[in-house]
């Protein structure tokens, strides 16, 4: 299994305090440019989904991608556009991540987040 992390500039290890703890890797430093909420910024993600999935090493073309499912509920169960308006973006991803069907069918609530998030 390989995971594709998005929004993360680095790791920070100047934080650890016990070089030997396995559970400490250091802390976050995001990356501030990233942006998912243009248009073409979510299309391209899509992409990027489909490119991974065509590759032919990539068992059973099996790829967990959040942006195809949070796609499929904007156009088939909300009957709207996609790419969605940026503006739009995050109160319609937010809602879509809440939904247990959602984060079911992405086998954890853990490949989506929301910073600063209450």
């Amino acid at each position: 299994e390989v995971s594709f992390i998005w929004g993360v500039e680095g790791v920070d290890s100047s934080t650890i305090e016990d070089r030997w703890d396995v559970e400490d890797y250091g802390d976050i430093v995001w990356d501030d440019s990233f942006d998912l909420t243009p248009k073409d910024s979510q299309v391209a993600f899509l992409e990027i989904c489909a490119k991974i999935a065509s590759f032919q090493r990539t068992y059973n073309q099996e790829v967990t991608c959040f942006m195809r499912g949070f796609r499929d509920w904007i156009q088939g169960v909300k009957g709207e556009e996609f790419p969605v308006e940026p503006s739009e973006f995050v109160p319609k991803l937010k809602e879509w991540s809440k939904l247990k069907r959602s984060m079911a069918e992405y086998k954890s609530d853990t490949l989506l987040g929301f910073i600063g998030d209450d």
